[in-house]
């Protein structure tokens, strides 16, 4: 099996935007430190704040799926927390199959059965289902990190967080995690195994 984890103090987060570009400003430093509260360093990669050529992607297909095989590839990064969506994630699938940097990292890390998790919602759907169907790669269908803003006063928010810091720090926790699963309806009671994919819908039509 291929295990996701980061749970040591000091591991450092890359914040990565798939889609659109963001906005500088103090939700930037409220994330930081939200994070760093909780012993984790905050590492931007990629053109987060940079359009193409106009258009409010967070630059070029090409710029940032660079960025994302670097953080992959970089042993001081523990995991990638996207952030933003929109519409341009579309833009990274077919260089996910073709661009031979991306292929090779992707394929190296699954050799090691232990991979850093690509955690967000949104626009992160396309990437997590095109590394899962077509890699093989688990992925985490979870906050976004630009939430994280609100982290000193959104008691959800800081729920999902450390709700999140609990899955990372034991990917086999079968208690319920995530705010309210307890007292979910359960359609068909019983024990089932299968692959379980995240994502939002909205993003395949």
């Amino acid at each position: 099996s291929v295990q996701v984890r980061f749970d040591k103090t000091g591991d450092t987060i890359a914040l990565f935007a798939p889609s659109c570009k963001m906005t500088p400003g103090p939700w930037l430093e409220k994330v930081k430190s939200a994070y760093r509260q909780n012993g984790y360093a905050i590492k931007i990669v990629g053109p987060m704040f940079e359009d193409d050529r106009g258009v409010s992607s967070a630059g070029s297909p090409e710029k940032r799926l660079h960025a994302l095989t670097q953080a992959l590839r970089n042993p001081n990064i523990a995991a990638v927390q996207c952030v933003g969506g929109a519409k341009f994630g579309v833009d990274l699938l077919r260089l996910m199959k073709t661009d031979s940097a991306f292929v090779t990292t992707v394929q190296g890390l699954k050799k090691q059965k232990r991979i850093k998790p690509i955690i967000g919602y949104s626009d992160n759907t396309l990437l997590s289902n095109q590394l899962w169907y077509t890699y093989g790669i688990p992925s985490i269908h979870g906050p976004m990190g630009n939430e994280y803003k609100n982290f000193s006063t959104d008691n959800q928010v800081r729920q999902n967080f450390f709700a999140m810091k609990k899955l990372l720090a034991n990917p086999k926790e079968r208690e319920p995690v995530l705010p309210g699963m307890e007292s979910a309806v359960v359609i068909n009671p019983g024990v089932a195994r299968g692959t379980l994919v995240g994502g939002n819908l909205s993003r395949f039509s």
